[in-house]
């Protein structure tokens, strides 16, 4: 088999049938492919029935993982995929029409390689203008469109919705670190693809960007909101703690981890007080993001 396409869902059975559909209108001709979406629960109706609609335009197949966590999920699919290359992607985006087949094409162009991320593209809420950009607009709308040529990149640049590995990368036993990535809650520790893609990269194997395989990433409403941003920031905290070490709860770290959270506070509650949106959310996106540091060392995990 070509190649195996892999989704997981949480309980979000509108955003997996809008996806579904997009995926049926990919151009997929002389491609020998599947579809795997990944139920993260034990077993959801409306998830099973949204996924049900598709099976008749759509190689898919329904697996479920009801251990929670994307990464779990992932690394379930993995276990049942088929094909040669192995592309992931999520349950609220819009490939263009050729994704499918630009990822192989770059596949073929680059034989040695074997992790590959495209772009992603915001499709900001039809009722909303895009935001002003922020300090963590690329992070939260896991916006991937970087200025760069074909060819190998860095592997902090692939996001989720867009990228593929040679099933051969599994086969000598990688997977997902279950650790990281969304679990149902709001304290998750991000770095669900990038601390694979890490490990891979400081082994040997450095991932190539193929700019012209292009999906878009659907984001709703809510997800403009300070409060969504907030809980984002908190949880990229506890990532970029993770990567400096602090989950070892070195005591040094101690007071600057606190002095760094109190600085972000006086700066948001000097702009709340100026009335200064713009400037409360980036003090805000700090403050949140301190505190994520904060709670990783604690946590010592």
């Amino acid at each position: 088999m070509d190649l195996s396409l892999i989704l997981t869902t949480f309980r979000r059975p509108e955003l997996l049938a809008d996806t579904l559909a997009s995926v049926a209108e990919l151009d997929a001709a002389g491609l020998h492919w599947e579809v795997l979406v990944v139920d993260n629960t034990e077993g959801d109706a409306r998830t099973r029935a949204a996924a049900e609609r598709f099976t008749a335009r759509l190689p898919l197949r329904l697996l479920l993982e009801p251990g929670p966590g994307m990464n779990r999920a992932r690394n379930r699919a993995i276990d049942h995929a088929q094909g040669s290359l192995v592309v992931f992607t999520d349950d609220d985006v819009a490939p263009q029409s050729d994704w499918l087949t630009e990822l192989r094409r770059g596949s073929e162009r680059w034989p040695e390689a074997q992790v590959f991320g495209g772009r992603v593209l915001p499709s900001w809420p039809a009722d909303g203008l895009a935001p002003n950009p922020h300090g963590l607009s690329e992070n939260a709308y896991a916006i991937a469109d970087w200025n760069l040529s074909e060819g190998p990149y860095s592997a902090h640049r692939i996001f989720g919705p867009n990228m593929a590995y040679r099933a051969s990368v599994f086969r000598s036993g990688w997977r997902f670190d279950p650790r990281f990535g969304p679990d149902g809650t709001d304290t998750y520790i991000t770095g669900a693809e990038t601390s694979l893609n890490l490990d891979l990269e400081r082994t040997g194997i450095p991932p190539v960007y193929l700019p012209r395989a292009v999906v878009h990433h659907r984001i709703r409403r809510e997800q403009l909101q300070p409060g969504w941003l907030y809980k984002r920031a908190f949880r990229l905290g506890r990532w970029e703690a993770h990567l400096a070490g602090l989950s070892r709860r070195p005591w040094g770290a101690l007071p600057r981890l606190l002095l760094d959270l109190r600085r972000a506070y006086v700066r948001l509650t000097v702009a709340r007080a100026a009335g200064d949106s713009r400037a409360a959310l980036e003090a805000g996106l700090a403050y949140w993001q301190h505190r994520g540091a904060l709670y990783q060392w604690r946590r010592g995990v």
